[in-house]
C-alpha cells in the first residue's frame, strides 16, 4: 500500500506536539517560580532572625568610607585602595601582576585591616537633610523592617567611633601626621610639636597625683551611640 500524508494530518500533528511543548514548559515554569518564591521567603526569614545581617552591611560600607576619608585627608598619601593588580580575562591568559607596587599595596591593606579594631565600632547615622539635596525625596521615602538599617539607608551623613588596635598608637599618628605607614622600628622624628607631644605623653610614665581622690570619665571601646550599633540589645 502507498500511502501520501495530507496537509490536514500535518497541520494536527504539529498542534498536538507544539501542545505538548508548551504545556511542559508551563509544568516547568511552575516549578521554577514556586522554588524561586521559597528561596526569597527562606531569605527573608533569615533577614528577620537574624540581627548581624544588616549590620554587616552597614558596618562593610562605613568601613571603606572611614578608609576613603582617611587616605582623602592626607596631602602627601600616595596610597589608595582598589587597586587592580592582576592582567588578562579568562583563566587561560589570567596572571598576578607580581611587582613593589603590589607589595606596597599589600602593606598598606594589612595596615589599614589591622590597625583599627572594625569589629568594635560604633556609629551614629544624621538624617537625610545632610546628603546630596537632589536625593532627599529617595533617602526618605525609603522603608525597611529594621529601623536601624532604615535609619543607615535614610541617612545623609554618619559618625563613626573607632578604636586603634592596642600596639598601633605609635604607627596610627605617624600615618596621620604623614600620610605614610610606619611598620616597626625606630620611629622617624617628625617636625610637628602637637605630633611629638601626643607621642610623648604616649610613652611617658606617669606617677599617681598626690592629694584628694578625685572622679573622671575616660571613652572606652564599649560606649554605644546608638542601639543594635554593634549587635547588642541596649536600651
Amino acid at each position: 500500500i502507498t500511502c501520501e500524508r495530507t496537509i490536514e494530518a500535518l497541520t494536527q500533528w504539529r498542534l498536538d506536539t507544539y501542545n505538548a511543548i508548551i504545556l511542559a514548559y508551563e509544568d516547568r515554569l511552575a516549578e521554577y517560580n514556586a522554588k524561586v518564591a521559597e528561596q526569597e521567603e527562606k531569605e527573608a526569614t533569615l533577614k528577620e532572625t537574624n540581627p548581624n545581617f544588616y549590620r554587616e552591611i552597614e558596618q562593610t560600607v562605613l568601613r571603606k568610607n572611614c578608609i576613603s576619608y582617611m587616605i582623602d585627608q592626607m596631602p602627601t598619601a600616595t596610597n589608595t585602595f582598589g587597586k587592580k593588580m592582576y592582567s588578562g580575562t579568562t583563566m587561560n591568559d589570567y596572571k598576578v601582576d607580581v611587582t613593589q607596587q603590589l607589595d606596597t599595596y599589600k602593606s598598606f591593606v594589612t595596615f589599614m585591616e589591622q590597625a583599627f579594631e572594625w569589629n568594635i565600632m560604633s556609629y551614629k547615622f544624621y538624617p537625610y537633610y545632610w546628603g546630596n539635596r537632589e536625593e532627599w525625596s529617595t533617602l526618605y521615602n525609603y522603608e525597611n523592617d529594621d529601623p536601624l538599617f532604615r535609619a543607615f539607608m535614610q541617612s545623609g551623613m554618619a559618625r563613626v567611633v573607632l578604636t586603634v588596635r592596642p600596639g598601633f598608637e605609635d604607627a596610627v599618628l605617624h600615618y596621620m601626621a604623614t600620610g605614610n605607614i610606619w611598620n616597626g622600628g625606630q620611629l622617624p622624628a617628625i617636625e610637628d610639636a602637637m605630633y611629638l607631644s601626643i607621642l610623648d605623653e604616649l610613652t611617658e610614665t606617669k606617677g599617681l597625683p598626690e592629694g584628694k581622690a578625685w572622679k573622671t570619665r575616660v571613652p572606652t571601646s564599649l560606649t554605644i551611640l546608638q542601639a543594635e550599633s554593634i549587635g547588642l540589645e541596649v536600651d
